[in-house]
């Protein structure tokens, strides 16, 4: 009886410690400048609880999906962002959806999106995708030209279209620890 006990509790403790094998971003910018975020996060196995932080103030229309059906979640305003947090349910797969505000900048005639992604646990792979608003273009880099800046950062990004938007990719295997910072810099053509 004791040995089944034992089995159990290890087995709850691995249950409830199961990472993340994959997470998935899309971000897609609006021409109001609000962004739609699509977070799919992967586990390794059921998990209980799974939460998710961006540094943004302000964001609506949250929806979160664990294995295919909606699970209600708290949505927590910190100091210098937001989590959603999600706890009572059984799933290896769980889908944030929301309305990010106040993340798209003006930069003299351009327009400027930028984020961090802190690596908080182990995970295999992470794919961000951000897709610029219809009519819009990444910026020439001759019109940054002595800025220091770059059209889109990470430099190892890979820019795409596909067939209406731009996007840039960024595809990992990060550390545990490191932050993952992208911008974008586009402009109406």
């Amino acid at each position: 009886m004791k040995r089944l006990a034992l089995l159990i509790a290890l087995a709850t403790v691995a249950v409830a410690h199961a990472g993340p094998s994959q997470i998935d971003m899309e971000i897609l910018i609006n021409d109001d400048k609000t962004t739609e975020w699509t977070v799919n996060v992967q586990y390794t196995d059921n998990v209980t609880k799974s939460d998710f932080y961006i540094l943004a103030r302000r964001i609506t229309a949250v929806e979160v999906i664990a294995n295919g059906t909606f699970i209600d979640c708290e949505t927590a305003k910190r100091d210098i962002g937001t989590g959603i947090i999600c706890q009572g349910f059984a799933a290896d797969s769980v889908i944030y959806k929301f309305r990010g505000h106040d993340m798209v900048s003006n930069f003299e005639d351009l327009q400027l999106f930028n984020q961090r992604f802190p690596v908080t646990e182990l995970v295999d792979k992470i794919a961000i995708t951000v897709k610029l608003p219809l009519g819009t273009a990444l910026v020439e880099q001759s019109k940054l030209s002595g800025t220091g800046l770059r059209r889109f950062e990470p430099q190892w990004g890979k820019e795409g279209s596909d067939g209406r938007r731009i996007y840039v990719i960024w595809e990992q295997e990060p550390k545990l620890g490191e932050t993952i910072n992208i911008s974008i810099i586009y402009e109406q053509i």
